[in-house]
Formats: C-alpha cells, sequence, structure tokens
C-alpha cells in the first residue's frame, strides 16, 4: 500500500486542480501552461531531493524520477498560480504585464542554487529551495502593484 500514497497524494490534488478548471473555465489556459511546466521541473529537481530530502516509494518502484513527480509538480504548479484569483476574483485580469523572461530567470537562477549550494557545497536541498521560495517570494510580492 506504500508504493501507492505518493500517487494519491497526486490524486488528491488532481481533484483540486480540476475544481478549479470547472469553476474558473477563464484560468484554464494559464492552468495547463503552468502545469505541464510545473510537472517538468517536478522532475528536474527530484534529482536533488532524493538524495537528501525526499525518498517516496513509487508504483514501478524506479530510482529518482518517477511518474508521481511529474503528476505532483503538474498539480501542484496549476494550484499555486490559480488559487488565488479562483477565490479572490471574479474573473482574470486581461491586461495584467508579461514577465515570462523574468519568470524563467528566476527558474535559471533556482537551478543554479540547487547545483551550487545542494551539488557542490553540501547543502540539504530543502533549505536551499525553501530560501529560494522566500527570497523569490518577497521579489515577486515587491514587483506586484496589487
Amino acid at each position: 500500500m506504500d508504493k501507492y500514497t505518493y500517487l494519491l497524494i497526486s490524486a488528491m490534488l488532481a481533484a483540486i486542480w480540476l475544481a478549479i478548471i470547472f469553476a474558473r473555465n477563464d484560468l484554464k489556459k494559464r492552468i495547463i501552461k503552468a502545469s505541464v511546466a510545473g510537472g517538468f521541473v517536478g522532475v528536474i529537481v527530484e534529482f536533488w531531493y532524493y538524495q537528501d530530502y525526499w525518498r517516496p516509494p513509487t508504483i514501478f518502484n524506479t530510482v529518482i524520477i518517477s511518474v508521481e513527480d511529474f503528476l505532483f509538480g503538474f498539480f501542484i504548479t496549476g494550484i499555486v498560480v490559480s488559487i488565488f484569483d479562483a477565490i479572490f476574483t471574479e474573473s482574470r485580469v486581461l491586461n495584467e504585464k508579461r514577465r515570462v523572461k523574468f519568470f524563467g530567470c528566476l527558474f535559471l537562477i533556482a537551478l543554479t542554487n540547487f547545483a551550487i549550494f545542494s551539488t557542490l557545497l553540501g547543502f540539504n536541498s530543502i533549505i536551499v529551495s525553501t530560501i529560494s521560495f522566500i527570497v523569490f517570494t518577497v521579489i515577486i510580492l515587491i514587483l506586484r502593484k496589487d
């Protein structure tokens, strides 16, 4: 039964993800784009998490990368990018300024942080990602006007 735990967590996230999609059709395109990117990021960062933090049992008993990594990253990212708008706004603001290059740079900085601090310097991957997330959150809060 343990080998299904990670998959069941992803299934619970899928239920929330689907509820948001059905409740807010105007967010659908953004959620799907972010989810696909998040699925791939989930697979990439698993390389670091598996080494010192996270070793969940998987349905195929794979080492390091699993289907569940993609699913978890896919659903959690879709939820995270849409939950605020789904709960607190009535419709999506269409004239919001695009910062695709900026977020691409943040992603590259995060990967560089993992490579330097986790791989080369030996810091725990969860510490590196937590600090990165906090710093990026502060940057985003400073840049957003709402």
